[in-house]
């Protein structure tokens, strides 16, 4: 449900037609291949390893400026969670007590 949502903001975002039936075409594809490289194997794939995995799933499929969109979107929340990480540890040392 989460790759499906995730898919469908950003086919929705960059304006493709018919952006339900693209998304369950890309999970699909997605959770297949998470069929085979991990699940049949006992693995649990990492965030990122899901995620690289619909970037490869929208580039194969064609929608390559959804999944430029997508790559922006994950680094730019890459971003913001390592600035999020710095502002804890600031806020750590300046209000710990010497």
């Amino acid at each position: 449900e989460k790759i499906r949502n995730a898919v469908l903001k950003a086919m929705r975002a960059t304006g493709v037609t018919s952006p339900n039936e693209g998304a369950a075409v890309i999970t699909r594809d997605v959770v297949d291949e998470l069929e085979i490289k991990y699940f049949s194997r006992g693995i649990t794939p990492k965030v990122e390893e899901v995620q690289d995995l619909v970037e490869f799933a929208l580039m194969r499929r064609g929608y390559y400026k959804t999944a430029k969109a997508y790559i922006i979107y994950r680094e730019k929340r890459s971003e913001v969670r390592s600035l999020s990480f710095n502002i804890e540890i600031i806020d750590k040392y300046l209000y710990r007590r010497d």
